[in-house]
């Protein structure tokens, strides 16, 4: 099994305190925004990948605009979640690294 190191678990924490904190007030402070954000984000870009998903299983096709439109909200979501881990991490982790990777193929190839 894959034994992560120090930076990995910061990272860790990092992801955990931004989408398992309970009871936010976007206005209570700008951390509490940020994972607003963050996860509305979320939630607009799993809704988007399962609206082209649904699409494509439909039959019908997608133009390249189409396409773009429905991973927009998946890569406002990345960024957003790249810039917030950076800000709060101080060293570098191979999870940034695939997440960074699996994000770019999704956006790519979808």
């Amino acid at each position: 099994m894959l034994k992560l190191n120090k930076s990995d678990e910061e990272i860790l924490s990092i992801l955990k305190e931004a989408f398992f904190t309970k009871k936010l007030k976007p206005l209570g402070s700008d951390d509490h925004l940020r994972f607003f954000i963050l996860r509305a984000f979320f939630w607009l870009s799993v809704l988007s990948v399962i609206v082209r998903i649904g699409i494509a299983l439909s039959g019908q096709t997608v133009s390249a605009q189409e396409s773009s439109m429905f991973m927009m909200p998946l890569t406002f979501f990345f960024s957003i979640l790249f810039l917030h881990i950076n800000n709060k991490s101080e060293n570098f982790s191979v999870i940034v690294l695939v997440v960074t990777w699996v994000s770019l193929q999704l956006s790519l190839y979808m």
